[in-house]
C-alpha cells in the first residue's frame, strides 16, 4: 500500500512538474471552464495526531468537459488544518463535440481556519490518459471550491495532438 502512495505522489510531481515546464514553451491552447457538481464518501482514521481520509466522489462536470466524474483522493490532514490531497480523476465526457474517456491525476490544497471554519480548495489536474475520440487530449485544469456556495469551478486549457 505505501507503495502504490508513493507512486501516485511521484507521478502527481512528475505530472505537475511537466505540465508546468512544457507550459511555458507550448502554445497555450483552448480555453477550459466549467463548474463541477460531486457526492463524496469517505471513509477516516487517526494516525498520530493527523487524520487519514480516504474520499471516493461521484458527479458531473459541465462547461468545456462534460460529462460523469469519478475520483478517489486521500487526504491527510495535519494538527494545523492544513493539508494536501492527491489522487486521480476520471472523466467520461466529451469535448469539441468528441466523446471518451480522460483520466487525470490530482494534486489539491486545502485548509480549514480553526476558528473561523473558513475553508479553502484549490488544486490542479492533469489530463495522463485519454482514449477513445479523445485520445492525443493534453490538458492542465485548476479547480478552486467556493467555500460560501460550496461550487466548484474549473478553468485552464487543453489541446489535442
Amino acid at each position: 500500500m505505501k507503495k502504490k502512495i508513493a507512486l501516485a505522489l511521484a507521478l502527481a510531481a512528475s505530472c505537475v512538474a511537466l505540465a508546468t515546464a512544457t507550459g511555458a514553451t507550448a502554445t497555450p491552447g483552448s480555453p477550459a471552464s466549467g463548474t463541477q457538481e460531486f457526492t463524496a464518501t469517505f471513509d477516516e482514521r487517526l494516525a498520530g495526531p493527523n487524520l487519514v481520509i480516504r474520499l471516493h466522489l461521484e458527479g458531473t462536470w459541465f462547461g468545456t468537459f462534460a460529462g460523469s466524474v469519478t475520483g478517489d483522493v486521500m487526504e491527510v490532514v495535519r494538527a494545523t488544518g492544513d493539508s494536501r490531497p492527491h489522487g486521480f480523476t476520471t472523466c467520461v465526457c466529451t469535448v469539441e463535440g468528441r466523446s471518451g474517456t480522460v483520466t487525470f491525476v490530482s494534486v489539491i490544497a486545502a485548509s480549514l481556519d480553526s476558528v473561523t471554519f473558513d475553508f479553502h480548495l484549490q488544486g490542479r489536474l492533469v489530463a495522463v490518459q485519454a482514449t477513445g475520440e479523445l485520445a492525443g487530449l493534453h490538458a492542465v485544469i485548476d479547480v478552486v471550491l467556493d467555500s460560501a456556495t460550496f461550487i466548484t469551478t474549473y478553468s485552464g486549457s487543453y489541446h489535442f495532438d
